[in-house]
C-alpha cells in the first residue's frame, strides 16, 4: 500500500511517501514461489523474525534482522538466529554466491548485510526520484519511508 503525505516545515514543504510491503503478502509470495511455508512477525528487539520449519521432525528456524543504521547511500542490517541459522546462512552465501546482486554485501563473520540501494540495477531508476528515509518494521508489514529526490 502507498501513503502519500505533505510534510511543512516552515516554508519548507516535502513529500513523504510510506510504502507498506504486508509480512502476510510476502509469505503468500514465498509459498506460491517457492512452496516453503513461513512465519513473520515483528520481534521483541524492533527488528522482523522469520521462522520455518525445514523437515518435519527438526525444529524450526528463526532468523531475526535488525536494521542497524541508514544512511542515503547505505542500509546496515544485523541477523541472529535460533542455533544453526548462522552455519545456514554461511552456507547458503558461500554457495550461491555469484547470484547475490551487486549493492548487497553479507559478512558472515559480522552477521551483517550491507545494501547499497544505488547499486542496486531493480531500484537505480526509482532512486532517481526517491531517496530512503527509513524502514521501519511494524506489527504486520515492513514500512519503507521515501521522500521525493
Amino acid at each position: 500500500m502507498f501513503n502519500l503525505s505533505l510534510i511543512f516545515y516552515g516554508t519548507l514543504m516535502y513529500y513523504v511517501m510510506n510504502l507498506e510491503v504486508y509480512y502476510s503478502e510476502i509469505t503468500e509470495f514465498i509459498e506460491r514461489k517457492y512452496n516453503k511455508k513461513i512465519v513473520i512477525t515483528k520481534a521483541e528487539e524492533g527488528g522482523v523474525k522469520i521462522e520455518t520449519k525445514l523437515l518435519e521432525f527438526l525444529p524450526s528456524l528463526s532468523l531475526i534482522i535488525n536494521v542497524v543504521d541508514i544512511k542515503k547511500d547505505c542500509i546496515q542490517l544485523s541477523y541472529d538466529g535460533s542455533i544453526g541459522v548462522p552455519l545456514v546462512i554461511n552456507r547458503v552465501v558461500k554457495i550461491f554466491n555469484e547470484i547475490i546482486p551487486a549493492g548487497v554485501d553479507v559478512d558472515t563473520d559480522n552477521r551483517t548485510i550491507m545494501l547499497y540501494p544505488y547499486q542496486i540495477q531493480q531500484l537505480q531508476k526509482a532512486l532517481e526520484y526517491l531517496s530512503l528515509s527509513d524502514v521501519v518494521f511494524a506489527d504486520d508489514a515492513i514500512e519503507v519511508i521515501l521522500s521525493l529526490a
